[in-house]
This record gives structure tokens, C-alpha cells and sequence, in this order.
């Protein structure tokens, strides 16, 4: 299957891409809302909520706006790269967890428990004070590669 026919598939198959699929596939957080697929013998992940996706796609707008400078992104409206994508969404669900004062329970994060707490929280996703996120995103540290075994 060729990326043209893949992306045609990709979009039959899910109507609400996850919008934590990448830290979410690399184990670095979890979501309640979220369930696998397989396509073309790749792993996707698609949220279950509707509201979810929305509460995530708006933090997730506002995130990379305000944080832009953090990750030295030049366009914040442009995709970003994969490794600073991770570092972004684990710092900052890491950095809400801490600003509220939730202990994490569990070695891996639920993104929609996270922003769902913030929300009530804060009362809005724009009451958020992502400048005190930023810490924790500079802080993340990528995943050290496992050395495959020869």
C-alpha cells in the first residue's frame, strides 16, 4: 500500500484521529478515550469521545501557541517535529499534574483525566497558566533507545 492509499484508508477508517497518539504509542501516556487501530500493518490510535477530542484539540491549540518559543518553533500553526511533539504533550500533561498538585498515581499519565482536572480546575482551558508548563516541557527528556539485541 503506497502513503497516498494509506492516507485515503487512514481517513475511512477513523473520524477522530487521537490527538496524543504520538506519546500515547510510545507508552508515555495513556487515555481512556483512546483505542487502537491497525492499518497497512501500522498502529494508529482514535479517540472514542467526541468531547474528549475537542478538549484535547483545544488545549493542544492553545499549548502550541503559547509554547512555541520553548521549542523554538517558528511557526506554531505549522506540524511539529515528532521528538519535539512528544516533548510537548508529555511535559505538559506532566506540568498540570504538578501545577494542581495532583500526585501521579501511576507511572503513565491519562491525558483525558489531566486536561479534564485542569479544566475544573482553571474553569477554562485559556485560564491555564501555560507559562508554568513551559519548566516541565524544557525538562522532558526523550526516551533512551532500547539497544537491539544482535
Amino acid at each position: 500500500m503506497d502513503e497516498l492509499e494509506f492516507r485515503q484508508t487512514l481517513g475511512e477508517v477513523r473520524d477522530r484521529p487521537c490527538v496524543f497518539q504520538r506519546p500515547i504509542l510510545q507508552s508515555r501516556c495513556g487515555c481512556k478515550h483512546s483505542h487502537k487501530l491497525f492499518v497497512a500493518e501500522r498502529e494508529i490510535i482514535a479517540c472514542d469521545s467526541i468531547n474528549g477530542f475537542k478538549e484535547c484539540d483545544g488545549f493542544m491549540s492553545i499549548l502550541k501557541k503559547k509554547a512555541a518559543f520553548v521549542l523554538h518553533l517558528e511557526d506554531p500553526e505549522a506540524p511539529i517535529p515528532y521528538a519535539k511533539a512528544i516533548k510537548l504533550q508529555v511535559g505538559a500533561i506532566l506540568g498540570l499534574k504538578q501545577i494542581m498538585g495532583i500526585p501521579e498515581q501511576f507511572d503513565v499519565p491519562d491525558v483525558s483525566e489531566a486536561i479534564a482536572d485542569s479544566r475544573h480546575y482553571f474553569h477554562e482551558l485559556d485560564k491555564i497558566p501555560y507559562e508554568k508548563l513551559f519548566s516541565s516541557i524544557r525538562n522532558t527528556k526523550r526516551r533512551r533507545e532500547r539497544k537491539k539485541e544482535e
